[in-house]
């Protein structure tokens, strides 16, 4: 499991129980300490919680990933299936006018419905 810039920017991070290192301040996210730490955005979560683990900082869950992922709320139109790694093709991503991105499936591998509209 990859941590990208986006996911990163979701999480924020804890302090463990041991008396070294921890947090740089309230509220920091796994994205200021990624950037700060020099750990490049697209690790695998295993190197990243190596990287908090040796700071004093509580390891990230593949659960608190999933959370922060911004397809893990969105379901496909056709079959309610939750749009997931393996479940679909493609995902595009279309700007409206109004500013704001609609998300639309190539193919969903759970139905086999092709370009529709993600509901969030």
């Amino acid at each position: 499991m990859k941590v990208t810039k986006k996911i990163a920017e979701k999480i924020v991070l804890r302090d463990d129980n041991t008396p070294y290192g921890g947090t740089s301040y309230h509220g920091e996210t796994l994205a200021n300490f990624m950037a700060v730490g020099g750990v490049r955005f697209g690790t695998s979560l295993k190197k990243v919680n190596e990287a908090l683990v040796e700071c004093g900082i509580m390891p990230i869950t593949k659960q608190e990933v999933e959370d922060a992922n911004p397809l893990s709320n969105h379901y496909c139109p056709n079959c309610g299936a939750r749009i997931e790694k393996g479940n679909y093709s493609v995902v595009l991503g279309c700007y409206s006018g109004d500013g704001t991105t609609k998300l639309y499936i190539d193919h969903c591998n759970n139905c086999g419905c092709e370009n529709k509209e993600i509901i969030h």
